[in-house]
């Protein structure tokens, strides 16, 4: 009998996958092994859905069991591997193990934890689950004001969703602007802006140095020695990839696992994509990369190799008080940004020394040039 392809993970990637590859073979089985529930969830939801007060199983886009049926996989929730054998293609996990024909590693990240002293340092909430946002809602009923450790794009969306319905925020980071990965310095100026004329409260170059349970809130003191009472405290520095298993395996990691444009990692018949994976020397932890990567592993696993080749993925940053699509340059590209509009509405266009557009930045209602901008980028 045939040994099944087997997938850890049961996100975005890991489900990409089976439903890509289970449209180019039906017969083969497939196993998929996740520490969690197994529900499919759209996680990028998840910072801007309190607003909407949406409950959870409004978020839950289907079961485990009810994916496990679409894909005709067998589902093992709530199971954490432990070793993966490469010479036997053997998958151990508590209580079992599962040989594997193929296998793919799509387990996702970790959220990073900043060094933070304190009492109360446990009671501070991340937002990269299901379970955190179980965590997170029904305090926000009761809450009126929030800090948001991290000025990324999870940090300002929720930021901007709590101001909506009315939470005193403050965001607090380390770097001199918002979205310092994705802006040059004058739009992440022209955003800083925007968010301090909505009342958000923006500490930047500071971090925070205590954490201590303050009556029914916290107390919160920053590296300026600044004293904030508040009712929360909301973590989103961002995420790290989970590495732990690949590199027991032997597996060649760098920032995350690396893979190749087949997403092969350095192990044969091991693969590797999402949050987890370096895939041609780039981390790209976000949806349009990864469903890139999902149609050309899905194939490679059925046996036709092709390569993959990344189109132009704006990441779009879904804060209304400036909805953002951000195409940053590549790495130490020498050039300048050139920007025109009014406002908040601004278009930023990314020329190398050559000449050639390379990078743009749409923000407001200039949001809406997408389609040109990347034709910009193409031509």
């Amino acid at each position: 009998m045939t040994a099944p392809l087997v997938i850890i993970g049961s996100g975005l990637a890991a489900y990409s996958v089976a439903r890509d590859w289970r449209r180019l073979d039906s017969e083969t089985p497939l196993v998929i092994i996740t520490a969690e529930d197994g529900d499919f969830y759209s996680k990028p939801l998840l910072s801007t859905s309190l607003a909407k007060e949406k409950t959870l199983d409004e978020l839950v886009i289907a079961s485990g069991a009810e994916q496990g049926e679409a894909y005709n996989a067998k589902l093992l929730p709530h199971t954490r591997v432990t070793r993966i054998d490469p010479e036997s293609k053997t998958v151990f996990f508590e209580g079992g193990e599962q040989a594997y024909s193929q296998l793919v590693l799509a387990q996702g990240g970790h959220t990073v934890t900043a060094p933070i002293e304190g009492d109360a340092v446990d009671a501070v909430i991340s937002m990269n689950s299901l379970m955190d946002y179980r965590l997170l809602q029904p305090q926000l009923k009761k809450c009126k004001s929030v800090v948001v450790l991290g000025a990324g794009l999870v940090g300002m969306e929720l930021a901007n969703d709590m101001q909506a319905i009315g939470i005193q925020v403050t965001v607090i980071d380390p770097c001199d602007q918002p979205l310092k990965a994705l802006l040059p310095r004058q739009l992440g100026k022209v955003v800083e802006d925007v968010f301090r004329d909505a009342a958000i409260n923006l500490r930047l170059g500071c971090t925070v140095k205590t954490i201590d349970h303050s009556g029914a809130g916290y107390r919160v003191i920053l590296s300026t020695d600044e004293l904030l009472e508040v009712d929360l405290v909301i973590s989103a520095i961002g995420i790290r990839p989970d590495i732990t298993l690949a590199k027991n395996t032997g597996l060649k990691i760098e920032h995350g696992i690396v893979v190749d444009e087949y997403c092969q990692t350095s192990i044969e018949d091991i693969y590797a994509l999402g949050d987890c994976a370096e895939v041609m020397g780039q981390w790209r932890p976000h949806i349009m990369p990864i469903m890139q990567c999902s149609r050309i592993l899905a194939q490679c696993l059925f046996g036709k190799k092709v390569p993959l080749q990344y189109p132009v993925m704006p990441v779009v940053v879904k804060t209304p008080l400036c909805p953002i699509a951000s195409v940053v340059p590549p790495k130490d590209t020498k050039g300048d940004w050139q920007v025109d509009g009014q406002g908040k509405h601004l278009r930023g266009l990314f020329s190398d020394e050559t000449g050639a557009i390379c990078g743009f930045i749409l923000m407001g209602d200039r949001i809406e040039e997408r389609a040109e901008c990347i034709k910009l980028l193409t031509a």
